[in-house]
């Protein structure tokens, strides 16, 4: 088994009405023109799960550069608010179609899977 070093924590959840509970990993992330983006999940007190990115510096992906001020993505669909676990969204693949166009397979309601679709210039010029 490979030995692994902790590094850093690299951030933790905000205070704020989506991601108060707690955070998760997604998918690796995607070197943009910009930097690193990654995608993650966040809970909040009610048990909602929504998507949302960081854009990390591309030399130092240690220093974040900036973060998405609301989710991307939302239970917002029946598949998405009914099922094992009601009021969840969560990813752990995504897949860059060409330069800007970006697919991203989600869990939905613990029961289904989903794909969404955006341009990833969107995405990162989303984040602040």
């Amino acid at each position: 088994m490979a030995k692994v070093i902790f590094l850093r924590l690299l951030f933790a959840p905000l205070n704020n009405k989506w991601e108060c509970n707690k955070i998760g990993a997604g998918p690796e992330p995607i070197l943009t023109d910009r930097g690193w983006l990654v995608l993650y999940h966040s809970v909040n007190d009610e048990g909602v799960y929504s998507l949302n990115a960081i854009l990390l510096d591309e030399k130092n992906p240690r220093k974040i550069i900036g973060r998405t001020l609301k989710p991307i993505l939302s239970p917002e669909y029946w598949y998405e608010k009914e099922g094992v676990v009601p009021n969840i969204v969560f990813s752990n693949g995504w897949v860059g179609m060409d330069e800007d166009k970006l697919l991203i397979y989600y869990g939905s309601a613990d029961k289904y899977v989903s794909v969404a679709e955006c341009k990833i210039s969107s995405l990162v010029n989303h984040i602040k």
